[in-house]
């Protein structure tokens, strides 16, 4: 299921455009940059639990 729903994310996005999401780990950090340009990780302690704040880019089609 989750491969699913990130085929289906980086479907939907155009070249070049960004998603944001979080996550309470690194964990998805190399899966997501398989496909995905990593533009910013942000670690946010302040949010019960802590989390982080991915920042990725897609690739554009010639790259």
């Amino acid at each position: 299921m989750r491969d699913h729903i990130l085929v289906q994310m980086t479907q939907a996005l155009r070249p070049g455009g960004l998603l944001v999401l979080y996550q309470y780990s690194l964990h998805m950090k190399q899966t997501l940059a398989e496909e995905l340009i990593i533009e910013n990780i942000q670690f946010v302690p302040y949010n019960l639990p802590p989390v982080y704040v991915y920042t990725y880019r897609k690739k554009d089609d010639d790259a």
